[in-house]
Formats: structure tokens, sequence, C-alpha cells
């Protein structure tokens, strides 16, 4: 599953939102208010702040909904692998190309499901369209 923004910021600034602790509940607090959801709290979970060996918690109504294990950052690319609840996990690819003093963004996750139920369940639901609205976040959470 895959899908692209342009964002209106250099690349340098675009990668702290992706990789560090602080960054990811600048946008998520962004792509949740943007999107009209109810908050969802990032709690720290263990490893550093921000680089490889992070993990953190996306919670939803006091449960853990997601688990974010930062594996990788380099100079286009940050790498999570991402636990939905147990249900099933993707791995994330977030790839990143400066075009002039902006930003080109592919979010890529791949992944199996597993279980029947959830794959017939994602034949009604557009992954895309999250990705898109997650990303369209990233643009206020820059200039915030």
């Amino acid at each position: 599953v895959e899908a692209e923004a342009h964002l209106a910021a250099p690349l340098a600034e675009v990668q702290p939102l992706l990789a560090t602790h602080a960054g990811l509940v600048k946008w998520w607090d962004y792509a949740m208010g943007e999107g009209g959801y109810p908050a969802m709290p990032i709690v720290h979970a263990s490893g550093p702040l921000d680089g490889p060996g992070m993990v953190v918690e996306f919670y939803w109504d006091d449960t853990v909904a997601e688990t974010w294990t930062l594996q990788s950052v380099g100079p286009n690319e940050v790498v999570w692998e991402v636990d939905f609840a147990g249900m099933f996990t993707v791995h994330r690819t977030l790839t990143l190309h400066e075009a002039d003093a902006d930003t080109e963004m592919t979010w890529r996750d791949t992944g199996t499901v597993s279980n029947p139920l959830l794959r017939w369940m994602s034949v009604f639901m557009s992954p895309e369209d999250n990705f898109r609205d997650a990303m369209s976040a990233l643009d206020p959470a820059l200039r915030g």
C-alpha cells in the first residue's frame, strides 16, 4: 500500500518529524486535529527518544492501538515496524527526496495480513486515504 505527498519544506526539516518522539507527537497532533479525529496520544515506550531502537505507542481510549519501532534512519528514508495491537505488523518505509527547497515523500506499508477477517475488511478500507490524511498534516506541523 503506497501514497505520495509534496511537502513545502526541505528534507532536513521533514525528517525530524518522522524519526523523533517530539516530531511524531507534533505531527500526530496536527494529523488528528486536521482529520477531525479524537486525540491519539503517543507515549515513548522504550529506547532512545530519537534514532533506531526508539519505541512509541499510540493510544486510543487508554489502549495501545499501535506500537512503532524505529528500524533505521538514512539520508532519504525512515523505516518503522508497526504492530497493530497484535493483529498484524507492517514494515513502514517513508522515503524522502529533496526537490529544490521542497520534499517529495512516499509512504509505503508492506506486510502480510494472515487473519481472513482482516483481509476481507481491507477490501472495503482505503489505507491510502489515511496515509494522505496523515501526510497532509506534515505541512502545518512544519509551519507550526
